[in-house]
């Protein structure tokens, strides 16, 4: 930036010498001294208005550059509420998972007493049907002793 102001002044400068030198040597000739006076002073003018332009371009430029700072930025934070929800979801997954496989294992407990249970009265009704079977042989046994007997 100093290199620039240093420039501008340098041309300033010498445009002045310019002007000196054309109003010294043209001084017999007005009409000629003051086109060129006005030429310069449109170059000037024009080298102004195109300094403007470029700060204006330059201003525009900054500000669409913040914008697209800020949109990062807020790219980046939804990036990392995402992954925030991401990691927070996994966690509540694995913890109904957890909580699935507890209430599985007591399901299967559940289930298999069920079954032995079932199995012990299942052996039970088979004691007492064996049991049954048995009275009822003895019992005819008896009876056919008892009908020899009393042939």
């Amino acid at each position: 930036m100093f290199c620039i102001n240093l420039y501008e002044k340098i041309a300033f400068a010498a445009n002045v010498c310019l002007l000196i030198l054309i109003m010294a040597r043209l001084l017999d000739l007005w009409p000629v001294a003051l086109a060129l006076l006005l030429l310069l002073i449109i170059i000037l003018l024009h080298k102004i208005n195109f300094e403007e332009k470029i700060e204006k371009i330059e201003k525009k430029q900054q500000e669409k550059n913040q914008n697209v700072d800020t949109a990062l930025k807020r790219i980046d934070e939804m990036a990392e509420s995402l992954i925030e929800m991401k990691v927070e979801g996994s966690r509540e997954i694995m913890a109904y998972e957890q909580r699935i496989d507890i209430h599985q294992k007591e399901f299967d407990q559940k289930l298999e007493d069920g079954f032995d249970m079932l199995a012990k009265k299942i052996l039970q009704l088979e004691n007492r049907l064996n049991q049954a079977k048995r009275t009822l042989a003895a019992y005819i046994c008896y009876l056919e002793q008892k009908m020899e007997a009393g042939e």
